[in-house]
């Protein structure tokens, strides 16, 4: 029997029998151990004699520690596909989305290196068991398990759409824009609009000629990452990918000293997540197609907003990836928005259990002194069909952000009438001196729904300032779960980091988990951090209700001036409007008072 052994960052590889190693590609150490099979008793121990071989491999593929270069082969390739597939057999999510992922006939592509790294990963998370469960601390209040246990079908960027999902992907923007409309930055002007179905870019529906037409976007580029034709941007992307943090890449937090809590129950992961790696695998082929790339090159302004939709058809899997690399100087808006189509195309009838897996991944790195505002809109809430439906929706986001000297980044994340589950995971490194990053985050949740926000804010260097807040608000039997955590290393004087959450509780059955860390190892900052939990206010009820206000609408005026504040960041007018006059009173009619136990009216 042949066992793997691997700590920290480094990689494993697939054993199989006789000793070869199979899917070895990567940069890393790694240790493989052989042992004879024994029968283990009570008490025993096996005395067999076991053989260590170890291997280090560098970023080619070729062996410097005795082993001979492997060629780069299609065979190779499935064979490792194979090898992943019988580790992973005891899921059959896994081992139908490995069944289902893209062809690996091109071997020499700007991505095919991550490919295989990410593969490996996948191996050595199977052979170690893995598998994300309750028993991890950052899943500790997130079950997976319906996840893990549904067959999905894998989408994609190389499948073409047809004509009638086009009229189809017409009608449901449509209906989106009656909710939230469309973003706006201080002025009336039409954002630039880029639509992807099922992660391919619909160009019928997206603003790539304006963009063309942009005087102060000709040299850069924004687009699929396998159309590009500067290969020295190419690079550039992939080394962003390669070098990101684990909660979007396939590097590591750039620590100049390991933090004391380097474990999970403080957010701060040694290792890759794991569905970051299903996206890499999954989501892009080995040129680079399936990797949305905005580029703005040095000193480049966009005064218009910038819109990027992921449209999901139900009933699949879709792992879209997004690098939005600003050069020196640049400054840009740009939101996220997902609209969930509710019917399936003809060739896939709908059935009445299907559900539908987003699992996105967005690389943001900001040169010196360039400024980024990001909008992440988790709502599925703008598609009433797939609620009519009864659609689970899984929503997976992992976010890096690599903040250079003088940079400003600012992210509002609005997590709002989710079907199922919503999980945020965001690491933002602060590794330029006097840069800033403000968070902000919203998170409304009815009936069965799940929130999952994870945020990490290291500050690596001195004088940098950051700022968390978070608001929670959940009724009926949902759960909200936000951990935050904040680093400050021992160069970084001067640091000014602050985080704050808040919750709203409006039922029994509802819960919130609400986890903050702050590791500090310099004693010339300010830092704060705080959390509270409560119900609404008796007090203020009464006085609202004296005032001539019925009960619900003295809740709702007490729910909106929660969120409002929080909600008023996201650039869609109609949106807040919606979440004021919609949802916001939805909720507060559904609440059920925990010490009086009234029921809706």
């Amino acid at each position: 029997m042949l066992t793997i052994e691997a700590r920290e960052n480094k990689l494993s590889a697939f054993v199989v029998p006789g000793g070869r190693v199979g899917a070895f590609r990567g940069g890393w150490n790694a240790t493989v151990v052989g042992s004879c099979a024994h029968q283990r008793r009570a008490g025993s121990r096996c005395r067999s004699a076991q053989v260590r071989r170890s291997a280090r491999l560098d970023m080619n593929g070729s062996d410097v520690g005795g082993m001979q270069p492997r060629s780069q082969s299609v065979e190779e390739e499935l064979s490792a596909v194979v090898q992943a597939m019988r580790l992973w057999r005891s899921s059959s999510f896994m081992e139908r989305l490995l069944a289902q992922a893209p062809p690996s006939d091109i071997t020499s592509g700007c991505c095919a290196s991550l490919r295989d790294i990410a593969l490996a990963r996948l191996g050595s998370a199977a052979a170690e068991k893995r598998l994300p469960h309750r028993k991890m601390e950052t899943w500790r209040f997130t079950d997976i398990r319906e996840l893990l246990e549904t067959d999905f079908r894998l989408r994609t960027p190389r499948e073409p759409y047809t004509s009638a999902q086009l009229e189809r992907l017409r009608d449901a923007l449509h209906r989106a824009e009656q909710v939230c409309g469309t973003p706006t930055q201080g002025s009336e002007t039409e954002p630039l609009r880029f639509v992807l179905l099922n992660g391919r870019l619909v160009q019928e529906l997206s603003s790539l000629a304006q963009i063309r037409d942009t005087s102060s976007l000709q040299q850069g580029y924004v687009g699929n990452l396998k159309e590009c034709t500067d290969g020295a941007l190419q690079e550039r992307i992939v080394s962003v990918i390669r070098t990101a943090p684990p909660e979007a890449g396939l590097g590591v937090v750039p620590f100049r000293e390991e933090p004391r809590t380097h474990d999970y129950s403080s957010g701060i992961a040694k290792v890759n997540d794991f569905f970051t790696l299903l996206n890499v695998y999954l989501g892009m082929s080995g040129d680079g197609d399936g990797v949305f790339v905005v580029y703005l090159p040095p000193g480049c302004t966009i005064d218009r907003p910038m819109e990027i939709i992921q449209v999901v058809d139900a009933g699949v899997a879709v792992n879209p990836r997004t690098v939005i690399f600003l050069d020196r100087g640049a400054m840009a808006s740009v939101s996220f928005r997902l609209v969930a189509l509710g019917a399936t195309s003809p060739e896939a009838p709908q059935q009445p259990n299907d559900a539908t897996f987003l699992n996105e991944c967005v690389n943001v790195h900001l040169e010196t002194d360039a400024c980024l505002k990001l909008s992440i809109i988790g709502s599925q809430s703008v598609s009433e069909s797939v609620r009519q439906d009864q659609h689970r929706f899984y929503h997976m986001t992992g976010l890096s952000v690599r903040c250079e000297q003088g940079t400003s980044f600012t992210a509002t994340n609005l997590n709002v009438d989710s079907l199922a589950l919503r999980r945020l995971v965001m690491g933002v490194d602060l590794v330029g001196r006097r840069a800033s990053c403000n968070v902000n985050g919203l998170t409304l949740l009815q009936d069965r729904a799940l929130g999952d926000v994870q945020v990490r804010v290291s500050h690596h260097v001195a004088q940098c300032e950051s700022n968390q807040l978070h608001k929670n608000v959940v009724v009926d039997r949902s759960t909200a779960v936000y951990r935050g955590t904040v680093y400050v290393e021992r160069e970084a004087d001067g640091t000014n980091a602050h985080q704050l959450i808040r919750s709203l509780l409006l039922s029994d059955g509802s819960r919130v988990h609400v986890m903050p860390f702050l590791e500090v190892l310099n004693d010339d900052v300010s830092c704060t951090h705080g959390a509270a939990s409560a119900h609404l206010d008796e007090v203020e009820l009464f006085y609202l209700q004296s005032r001539g206000a019925s009960r619900d609408e003295a809740r709702t005026l007490l729910l909106y001036g929660f969120v409002g504040d929080i909600a008023k960041l996201v650039p869609y007018p109609r949106m807040e409007g919606w979440i004021r006059d919609h949802l916001v009173r939805n909720i507060a009619g559904r609440a059920v008072a925990l010490w009086q136990g009234d029921t809706p009216e």
